[in-house]
């Protein structure tokens, strides 16, 4: 019998997050830092607290699916997830089948997180990807673009800071300047040091955003449908029209990668 359940480990620059499918939705996510000092005995207490809590016992999660972008901490994770579930985990690289094709002089640099990311949009989005590309803005440690054409293959993307390494090296390097929430200010013009940081952020980000999906809709000469996926995706979305927000793309995509390659495992 076919098991729909997975457990999806995404492991970003920042954070790294724990979901469990239930097969039909994404029913527990938790969240680490990131440390590539982090050994699999860490993970073990972590994991096991977090599913004790929940009732949820490790035999009973027969796949998992490993997103990372942090080589030097994927080691120990996997050992971990190797020793602890029943089956490896499935690690996405480059030689999986994946179902399209990544059209980049060097494809093998193209991040997991941003395949996985575009993977996803086509599965979920079919009727669109047939008739426009898309584009996909993640809200992450970087902000990032990636465009997908007609065909369903990565034709390229562009590569920003991301929001909160903006607001923190801010704070670093200016010893009178405080970490800020992110959030919209009541106008542009900042009546003090944090309204003034809060602007610079926001609306900064926003342009940014809004700059480069015109340079790029310009280049691909055609409308494109654009997705916004991470937690700041609705922040900023009073100053950025999205077509979609979909939170759980990079899970999602670990999610359609695992039904391509793990005979026990479907969507």
């Amino acid at each position: 019998m076919r098991s729909s359940k997975i457990l999806a480990v995404d492991m970003g620059n920042t954070n790294t997050v724990f979901a469990l499918y239930d097969g039909q939705k994404w029913s527990r996510k938790w969240r680490l830092g990131t440390d590539s000092r982090r050994m699999a005995d860490e993970y073990e207490v972590y994991l096991s607290v977090w599913f004790k809590n929940e009732g949820i016992s490790f035999s009973e999660i027969e796949n998992v699916a490993v997103s990372s972008v942090v080589p030097d901490a994927l080691k120990e994770l996997v050992h971990f997830l190797t020793v602890r579930f029943p089956n490896s985990p499935l690690v996405a690289k480059s030689s999986l089948a994946w179902g399209n094709e990544v059209l980049l002089p060097s494809p093998e640099t193209l991040g997991a997180d941003r395949r996985l990311n575009a993977l996803a949009a086509v599965e979920f989005f079919p009727k669109v990807a047939k008739k426009r590309p898309i584009i996909i803005v993640d809200f992450g440690t970087a902000t990032t673009f990636d465009v997908v054409n007609i065909d369903g293959n990565y034709i390229g993307g562009v590569i920003a800071p991301g929001i909160n390494l903006a607001s923190r090296a801010l704070h670093d390097a200016a010893a009178l300047l405080p970490r800020v929430a992110i959030e919209k200010p009541k106008k542009v013009c900042g009546e003090d040091t944090v309204e003034a940081m809060q602007s610079g952020l926001f609306f900064g980000y926003a342009s940014l955003v809004t700059g480069i999906l015109e340079r790029l809709i310009n280049e691909l000469k055609v409308k494109p449908f654009v997705i916004s996926t991470g937690g700041l995706g609705k922040t900023l979305s009073s100053e950025i029209i999205f077509d979609a927000h979909a939170p759980d793309l990079t899970l999602d995509g670990l999610r359609v990668l695992a039904s391509r390659n793990i005979q026990s495992f479907q969507l």
